[in-house]
């Protein structure tokens, strides 16, 4: 499916606002089929929502503890991405399946990144939904994750938008880094808005401070399409 900044900010507002402490609001979300099953997906996490039509979702106070859960997406990549994130913060298992468009979508570069810090993936043919993730250890403090073009795009996201909510935070060390701040600019934009600290040092390294998200009202802005691909 086609990847717009639109459709992108809006699932990324909702992954930051379902991690802070009190509630958010986002205005004019795009209430495509992938955000309705990302919302179902919060939903089954023990997130609290109150959707108002098509204007708003109202996002309640965090989740202390994601419990164990099966997923079932569509066909959208990105919330795989969304999820594969919300595996670093949890202890439990997250069993994610993977409607018939899905089906032959390699996730090989998620895996992989997700194993090097410490998850658990038990995966079809190591690349395929279904996939059974599981945090098998805590991320370090120091950790630096080096980001190749192809894994920037598979997992920059997930990475990105978990790092506030790390004891330690995260820096990502991007092999390209114009190519970094052009695929991701939608996420860190949103980010900022919920007042994640964001930090590009001199030596190419993008550095996230720990400390959460805070609470924000957020209007989605109708953005010019963007590719990922």
């Amino acid at each position: 499916m086609t990847e717009t900044a639109t459709h992108l900010a809006s699932l990324y507002a909702l992954f930051c606002a379902a991690l802070t402490p009190a509630e958010s609001v986002v205005y004019d979300p795009d209430f495509s089929d992938s955000t309705q099953n990302w919302l179902a997906c919060l939903d089954d996490l023990g997130v609290p929502l109150q959707v108002r039509g098509t204007t708003s979702v109202r996002v309640g106070e965090a989740v202390p503890v994601f419990p164990v859960k099966e997923m079932e997406i569509m066909d959208d990549p990105v919330l795989v991405r969304l999820l594969g994130g919300l595996s670093l913060l949890s202890g439990d298992p997250l069993l994610i399946h993977g409607g018939p468009k899905l089906r032959h979508h390699s996730f090989a570069k998620l895996f992989e990144v997700l194993e090097a810090l410490g998850v658990g993936v038990e995966a079809e043919n190591g690349e395929y939904l279904p996939v059974r993730l599981t945090r098998r250890r805590p991320i370090t403090a120091g950790t630096i994750v080096a980001l190749s073009p192809e894994a920037a795009r598979e997992a920059g996201d997930a990475l990105l938008l978990t790092a506030p909510a790390l004891p330690f935070g995260l820096v990502l060390r991007p092999e390209n880094n114009d190519l970094f701040q052009r695929v991701l600019l939608p996420c860190l934009t949103v980010m900022k808005t919920f007042g994640a600290r964001v930090f590009e040092e001199r030596d190419g390294l993008v550095a996230v401070s720990p400390g959460g998200y805070r609470p924000a009202v957020m209007t989605i802005p109708r953005m010019l399409a963007t590719s990922l691909h």
